[in-house]
C-alpha cells in the first residue's frame, strides 16, 4: 500500500492508474473506526478528481461487525459498481437498510449476510429483484428468512450457484441436475433449462421444508 500511495505522487498519469487499484477494495479495520468515515467523507464530496464510488469493486465489513450501524451502511448505497459485500455480523444494521443498499447494487456477484439476523424475505426479494447477476450468498444465521424467500430469489436470480445457510451448503453442479449433498432433485418443477440450473435448498427454521427429491 505504501508503494501506490508513492506512485500517486509521480505523475498526474501515473495517479490516475493507481486510483483505481487503491479504491477497488477499501480496508476497515477494528483498530481504526475512523476508516469508514474518511471514505464516508470522500464519496460525500461534491467537487472530487476521481468518482469514487465507480470505483469501489469490493467492500468487507466483517471487521466493523460490532459497530458497523445503518447510518453508516447507506452511505455505500452509491457504489453501484460493487461485486462483493461482506457484512458478516452486523447485528446493528436493519432489514429497510440491507433493502435500501442491496437494491442499489445491480453488478453484485456474491454477498455475505451470516450473522445479519434482521435479513428477511423481503431483503431476498430485492436481491432477487436487483442483483440479477449474484452467483453467491450465504445467509447463515438469518433465522427470519422461510422457504418463499428462497424460493423467491431462485426464481429470479439465474446465475445463482451457491447459497449457504442454517447448518447446511449447497452447490450447482456441472451436470446440470439439483443436488443438495447426496440428494437428486432432478424432478424438482422449480428446475429452469441447462446449462443453467439452479438450486433451491431449505432451512432447518422453515415453517415448510422444501424438499429436494
Amino acid at each position: 500500500m505504501r508503494d501506490l500511495r508513492n506512485a500517486l505522487l509521480i505523475s498526474r498519469a501515473w495517479c490516475q492508474c493507481t486510483v483505481p487499484i487503491i479504491w477497488t477494495k477499501p480496508s476497515f479495520t477494528a483498530k481504526d473506526p475512523k476508516a469508514i468515515t474518511d471514505v464516508i467523507k470522500v464519496l460525500r464530496a461534491p467537487n472530487s478528481s476521481f468518482h469514487y464510488a465507480r470505483l469501489v469493486r469490493r467492500l468487507n465489513f466483517g471487521p466493523l461487525h460490532g459497530t458497523l450501524q445503518d447510518a453508516q451502511l447507506v452511505e455505500f448505497a452509491v457504489c453501484s459498481r460493487l461485486e462483493r459485500l461482506v457484512l458478516t455480523g452486523s447485528r446493528y444494521i436493519g432489514s429497510r437498510t440491507l433493502g435500501k443498499v442491496l437494491g442499489q447494487m445491480k453488478e453484485l456477484v456474491a454477498v455475505d449476510l451470516s450473522g445479519v439476523t434482521t435479513t428477511n424475505d423481503g431483503v431476498l426479494r430485492t436481491i432477487g429483484t436487483t442483483c440479477t447477476k449474484l452467483q453467491g450468498i450465504n445467509l447463515t444465521g438469518c433465522r427470519q428468512i422461510t422457504d418463499e424467500g428462497i424460493i423467491s430469489l431462485a426464481e429470479q436470480v439465474k446465475y445463482l450457484r451457491r447459497v449457504s445457510g442454517i447448518g447446511f451448503t449447497t452447490r450447482l453442479v456441472a451436470e446440470g441436475g439439483y443436488r443438495s449433498r447426496s440428494r437428486n432433485a432432478s424432478s424438482c418443477p422449480m428446475r429452469p433449462s441447462p446449462p443453467l440450473p439452479i438450486i433451491v435448498p431449505w432451512f432447518s427454521n422453515s415453517t415448510s421444508r422444501i424438499f429436494l427429491e
